[in-house]
């Protein structure tokens, strides 16, 4: 919900919409200040929950049958944490480990 480049038509949370996109821009800010001070982190945003199936199966989303389990959300989350040194930063990642365009 954060993305310019794909939004989701069925979505009107201004607030959410905007507080993920602000994380967005952190996450492009501070790649540029650590590639500026030659710092060697990698700083990525990552959409866990927004599978083919639909987001994940948490709280937030009333806890509804079909979405997949958490488990399967924190999938992205440890690929992006686990990238090699000269893996990609400043991105922002989908559960299926593909870059969502900002």
């Amino acid at each position: 919900m954060g993305s310019f480049g794909k939004p989701l038509p069925d979505r009107n949370r201004l607030a959410y919409s905007t507080s993920k996109t602000a994380v967005n821009m952190m996450t492009v800010q501070f790649d540029m200040e650590f590639r500026t001070e030659n710092w060697n982190i990698k700083i990525n945003s990552v959409n866990p929950g927004r599978h083919i199936l639909g987001p994940a199966k948490t709280y937030m989303t009333n806890n509804k049958e079909g979405y997949p389990p958490p488990t399967q959300a924190a999938r992205a989350i440890v690929y992006v944490a686990t990238l090699p040194d000269d893996g990609p930063s400043g991105v922002f990642f989908d559960p299926e480990n593909n870059k969502i365009p900002w």
